[in-house]
Order: structure tokens, then C-alpha cells, then sequence
């Protein structure tokens, strides 16, 4: 998928990179397969947006599961279930870091 433009922000939530291609659902499944299939790949959140947003749900996938209770993630973000240091320290301890 060639890339037309590119924008780094790195804010609260850490770094964020936009990346601008022509994509369509072959897009979003390539993005999907990264997410689930690269060494820390769970770590990734990678979005495709056409006039509006491509999810999983829209390709007949499963939602992403939540780390630490693997209900979906998307109902834990905007409950707030789960504190940053809880996160944080799931990911130090299952691997997820080099450190």
C-alpha cells in the first residue's frame, strides 16, 4: 500500500503516526494481520478510515479483547476499567517490553 503522507504527534497517549494511503478493506484486514501476528503487535492500534472508519466489526471480525479481562477492549477504554498503572503494569510483565 504505497503512502502518500505522513504525520507524527506524540501526545498523552504516547506516539501517534498518520499515515495517508488509498486503502479499502484489504487495507484494514493488512493492518488487522499486524496487529495480531507481530511480536508486540497487540500493542498496536492501527486505524483505516475512508469517509469513515473500517473496524473489525465492519469486516466481520472479532473485536479487540482488553489484555487483562479479554471482554472487549472498547468497552474497557470507555469504562475505564482498568487504571494506567494496572495496564502498565501488565504490559511490563507479560512481555510486551524489551526491558
Amino acid at each position: 500500500f504505497p503512502i502518500e503522507g505522513r504525520e507524527e504527534l506524540d501526545g498523552a497517549d504516547g506516539l501517534t503516526v498518520y499515515l495517508l494511503s488509498k486503502g479499502d478493506e484489504r487495507l484494514k484486514r493488512f493492518c488487522v494481520e499486524l496487529e495480531e501476528t507481530l511480536p508486540n503487535g497487540r500493542l498496536l492500534d492501527i486505524d483505516v478510515t475512508s469517509k469513515t472508519p473500517l473496524g473489525r466489526k465492519e469486516l466481520g471480525l472479532q473485536p479487540r479483547k482488553c489484555f487483562i479481562c479479554q471482554k472487549p477492549a472498547a468497552e474497557c477504554v470507555s469504562a475505564e476499567r482498568h487504571s494506567r498503572l494496572e495496564i502498565a503494569h501488565f504490559i511490563e510483565n507479560c512481555g510486551f517490553t524489551d526491558s
